[in-house]
């Protein structure tokens, strides 16, 4: 019984295998692809603890977890380039890359108070222009009331008669 089911786990395997060699080779990739080649690892990797769940195991299954999503975020960061396997160096160049740009998200809002700033200050300075022209206007009012002065003594509008 027991290679029986050697026999089956490594049967499915292959045809694992081929399924995803075959899909890759319909995407128009190559089969040696590393995205099949990941899939498969990770694949085989949660098949060679199906059959024991003990606390080591699972343990593992964490560990290899973790490494994908390292990689996976260190492909995220730079694409292109070969991924680091440095956690630390991983975790610090997210951290700058988040703290980046959390930095042009406040550059973008400070740039936008800036214009709204800048919009008000020129607003309050034509009020300022305007509220001096009628300050003006009303001087010169005043002033051509006081030049004419009134003939009767009688006035009670104002004391300059008496």
């Amino acid at each position: 019984m027991l290679i029986a089911y050697v026999y089956s786990d490594w049967f499915l395997v292959f045809f694992f295998f081929l399924h995803l060699m075959f899909s890759a080779r319909i995407d128009g990739s190559s089969g040696d692809s590393d995205g099949t080649k990941e899939n498969f690892k990770k694949w085989l990797r949660s098949e060679s603890c199906g059959a024991t769940s003990s606390k080591a195991c699972r343990e593992k299954l964490h560990r290899d977890r973790l490494n994908d999503k390292f990689l996976e975020l260190g492909d995220i960061l730079e694409p292109g380039k070969p991924p680091k396997t440095d956690k630390a160096a991983a975790l610090i160049q997210a951290t700058r890359f988040v703290a980046k740009h959390k930095l042009k998200d406040s550059n973008l809002s400070l740039q936008e108070k800036i214009k709204e700033l800048k919009a008000e200050k020129n607003q309050l300075r034509d009020e300022k222009q305007r509220l001096k022209v009628e300050k003006d206007k009303l001087e010169q009012q005043l002033k051509s009331v006081n030049v004419h002065p009134h003939t009767d003594t009688s006035c009670s509008c104002c004391h300059c008669c008496t």
